[in-house]
């Protein structure tokens, strides 16, 4: 195993932890949201209201904002020091500063209009509600994009736990909103869905606040400092309008795409995909995204030193470690979709109905889950290379397929036709990115990423039957339904689904699978000695 594959591995295992707790507790906020609004025109109004301010965080703060500072930054640190890294960061977050004020005040005259466009089969009551709630959340854009740019300088300087950290934090801000003050307004939802969404607005603070000490403690300070003319803006601009469109192609075939036919659908069915693409975020976000964020200031400090093979191997080693985590979490979660669904969200004012429509969407979703890994894995690359004209191409293409198959399939398949539509465009979107991708630095390790796959693919496909097997017998013989049945059906088989899956992979000797155990054993190790 080479000392790039351990380096990603390393950092990834770290955000993998943090993130674990950021995603458990985002589970938890999803459970109080289900059983305080259900499926139905609150929960819908609420989950495009928030959704709007989370694809602008796409469009304009995490994605477009990481895939072009990183790079800038880490030039301005290789090439000057520190110093010229934090004064370049200081004047990102002024020019943020003065366009995200500009962003807010433009989104708050136009929120009606936006709404309507986002969600047109959405009754006068329900565009009213999304209006204001819309307006309460927008400014939660701002303080994640000075968020991402703290996150970004922390990631290139090797520190990676408090950026992962600071999601869990803003959780528990939310949870606590909805489990102690929510209540106080029982039988008033309109009254709870507006404290909600103070909630939300308040712990995207805290995300910010969270980072701060710790860059503090690096040497920075934050001083207000505009220079449109330095070259690290200008290269920043030029990434940066094209990053915005491909790295958020997944949110804006979600927000846009099936948002708005699902509106169409009924009420309720926006709530379902929303549900739908948590869950299956939830791998993303503890694996695919770790591995993707640990890699990236390792590739753009290759790249920026001219070492493409090193660049390369970086790409290859990510896309295994990435697949030989997600696959299996695919097969696992298409396995316990209604269970997982059921025990999750069945509580309070959501239904059974909608536990089994939420377990559809889940399905289908979910077989694009290590696609969706891997597109974060590549689309951030070609900013490095300056090379954003490609990730763009493929993302248009990307999202005119996801409206064609999602039209063609909606008579008959209804709802299930907008997951299986966005992981259909997903494919597309990887395979055009990879090819791209390939033209511009050479080979990739295709031969020992596919190789891994395959492995991977049978290990993954064997754990999914045992998973199946103890699910069902275990349901056999506790045929009354109660909560500790769904407890166990769900957790005895995922107690299980780890040690088989990695025996399986260790007998099959896929590489990743020793650093996986070796990481494990080591940090077990190291609790037992202290």
């Amino acid at each position: 195993m080479n000392e790039k594959t351990r380096k990603i591995g390393k950092s990834a295992g770290i955000m993998t932890l943090a993130t674990g707790l950021s995603r458990i507790l985002g589970l938890v906020r999803d459970q109080l949201n289900a059983a305080l609004f259900g499926a139905g025109m609150i929960s819908d109004a609420f989950y495009v209201a928030y959704r709007i301010p989370n694809m602008f965080r796409d469009l304009l703060a995490e994605g477009a904002l990481s895939s072009a500072f990183v790079p800038a930054f880490t030039d301005y640190i290789n090439k000057g020091g520190k110093e010229e890294g934090y004064r370049l960061a200081n004047i990102v977050l002024s020019v943020l500063c003065i366009l995200f004020s500009i962003l807010i005040i433009l989104v708050y005259l136009f929120t009606p209009l936006l709404i309507k466009v986002i969600a047109p089969g959405f009754a006068l009551e329900g565009v009213r509600l999304a209006v204001l709630l819309t307006r309460i959340l927008f400014p939660f854009i701002a303080f994640m994009g000075f968020a991402t740019v703290i996150m970004g300088m922390l990631n290139s300087e090797g520190h990676f736990t408090v950026p992962a950290l600071a999601p869990a934090a803003g959780n528990i801000v939310m949870i606590i909103t909805g489990w102690q003050l929510c209540p106080l307004f029982s039988g008033k939802q309109e009254a709870q869905v507006l404290l909600w969404s103070f909630g939300a607005l308040v712990s995207g603070l805290v995300q910010l606040l969270i980072q701060l000490p710790v860059i503090y403690k690096k040497g920075f300070k934050i001083k207000f400092s505009l220079n449109f003319r330095e070259p690290g803006i200008r290269q920043m601009a030029r990434v940066m309008a094209p990053a915005i469109f491909s790295n958020s192609i997944g949110q804006i075939n979600v927000v846009f795409v099936n948002t708005f036919l699902a509106s169409l659908l009924g009420a309720g069915v926006i709530s379902y995909v929303y549900y739908g693409f948590r869950l299956m975020q939830l791998p993303i976000g503890l694996f695919g995204v770790a591995i993707a964020t640990a890699s990236f200031p390792m590739f753009a400090s290759f790249i920026s030193q001219g070492r493409t093979a090193d660049a390369k191997e970086t790409i290859s080693a990510s896309a295994r470690l990435s697949l030989f985590i997600t696959l299996p979490a695919t097969l696992g979660l298409v396995t316990l979709s209604y269970r997982v669904t059921d025990l999750l969200f069945r509580h309070g004012n959501f239904t059974e109905e909608a536990a089994r429509a939420t377990s559809v969407i889940t399905i289908y979703y979910a077989l694009g889950l290590s696609l969706f890994s891997l597109n974060k894995i590549l689309t951030p690359a070609f900013f490095a290379l300056k090379r954003s004209a490609i990730p763009v191409l493929c993302g248009i293409t990307a999202i005119v397929t996801n409206i064609f198959f999602s039209i063609m399939l909606m008579d008959s398949l209804n709802y299930a036709a907008l997951p299986l539509a966005n992981t259909l465009s997903t494919l597309i979107n990887f395979l055009l990115l990879y090819y791209f991708l390939r033209k511009v630095l050479g080979p990739l390790g295709g031969k020992s990423i596919l190789k891994t796959f395959w492995k991977v693919l049978l290990a993954s496909s064997l754990m999914a039957l045992i998973v199946w097997g103890s699910a069902e017998g275990l349901a056999l013989l506790m045929p009354k339904i109660s909560l500790s049945q769904r407890l166990l059906t769900v957790f005895i088989p995922i107690g299980l689904a780890l040690p088989v899956y990695l025996f399986l992979a260790r007998l099959l000797k896929i590489e990743e699978s020793r650093m996986f155990s070796e990481a494990i054993y080591n940090r077990f190790k190291r609790r037992v000695g202290n």
